[in-house]
């Protein structure tokens, strides 16, 4: 089930009471296609296999024929239920894969960076051949241009957005 919805991204007080209208058509949406969000929207959508996502302002997320995600720009939080019989789920940012078996986690990317912020469960943050296992609390962060020896690892603030330090 995929739903796209709408979020308000600012509280909205009227002066006289509204009717209230049924909740928005909820669709599945499918590979290939864009996802995109401009200044002061969200976006909220439902991904084949399960996958809750809630794109902030200015944020772009793609899903190939396959319907795969890849965060391409902003940040997108992901709600992603426990896959069955060992199959993993993936989404691509920049040079990266991040790999979850069922979880909650906030993806960033901007022309410098990838940040992955994991809120319940474990991810895993692969880059060619080399993995950082991110868990519950812990922020990651890493370059997106050519290769560097050490990512970042950090706790993650409240806001799920972490302040970067050095992996041991």
């Amino acid at each position: 089930r995929v739903i796209i919805e709408p979020v308000a991204t600012a509280p909205v007080v009227p002066s006289a009471p509204e009717p209230v209208s049924p909740p928005a058509a909820r669709t599945r949406i499918q590979g290939p296609t864009l996802l995109q969000t401009g200044v002061g929207e969200t976006l909220r959508a439902e991904l084949e296999g399960g996958a809750e996502v809630v794109l902030a302002a200015v944020a772009a997320l793609a899903l190939d024929a396959e319907h795969r995600p890849e965060v391409r720009a902003g940040r997108v939080s992901l709600h992603v239920p426990k896959q069955v019989g060992g199959r993993r789920y993936e989404v691509v940012a920049g040079p990266y894969r991040i790999v979850v078996v069922g979880t909650r986690f906030e993806v960033g990317v901007d022309p410098r960076r990838v940040e992955v912020d994991v809120t319940e469960g474990v991810v895993e943050v692969w880059r060619g051949n080399r993995a950082v296992r991110v868990e519950a609390g812990l922020g990651w962060s890493g370059h997106v241009g050519p290769a560097r020896p050490r990512a970042r690892l950090a706790p993650a603030r409240p806001s799920a957005r972490s302040a970067a330090v050095p992996t041991p």
